[in-house]
């Protein structure tokens, strides 16, 4: 029992909780949606802030991606009378990715690349482990799932897209 309470209290220190994950598809909905504005948002400061042609079309190419599935989620919200519900973690990914925004703004011409397409490895990633551990295991909701599952293809490879990119910086 000791090495139980220990473990949650640890696990509860470092900014775990056991309720962290989206519990019910109108959540997952809402992540998904979250998570496609954000990389909108974030697209829109590196078309406009870079001066790298090649970091000006991936972001151009992100924002046309991400607005394309954000039409087909609300579309599916629609079709299958699916809800949205706010919940902590998209609360907590909308608020990283502005304050990531906020950060790019501010930041010179000659940092700017780098760090942009920083940021997108890792909202990439974040993505990735999101729909890997919480959303897809958790969608009840068959087309849903379905386009969480499509969905993961693209953003692996949106972040090995970012990756190659990165490394010619």
């Amino acid at each position: 029992m000791m090495k139980l309470t220990v473990l949650i209290s640890s696990l509860l220190i470092s900014g775990f909780t056991l309720a962290a994950a989206p519990k019910n598809d109108a959540e997952i909905m809402n992540m998904l949606m979250t998570v496609n504005t954000e990389e909108m948002n974030l697209s829109t400061v590196g078309k406009t802030k870079s001066t790298n042609e090649k970091v000006k079309s991936f972001s151009e190419k992100m924002f046309n991606a991400h607005t394309n599935n954000n039409e087909r989620a609300m579309s599916l919200q629609k079709k299958e009378n699916l809800k949205l519900a706010e919940s902590k973690p998209s609360v907590k990914t909308k608020t990283k990715a502005e304050n990531t925004i906020e950060n790019l703004k501010g930041m010179d011409a000659k940092n700017f690349d780098k760090a942009y397409m920083n940021a997108q490895i890792q909202m990439h990633q974040d993505t990735l482990k999101k729909l890997d551990t919480e959303l897809i295991p958790n969608a009840k909701n068959d087309q849903l799932k379905t386009m969480l599952q499509t969905t993961k293809g693209h953003v692996q490879d949106h972040l090995k897209e970012a990756q190659q990119l990165q490394t010619t910086l």
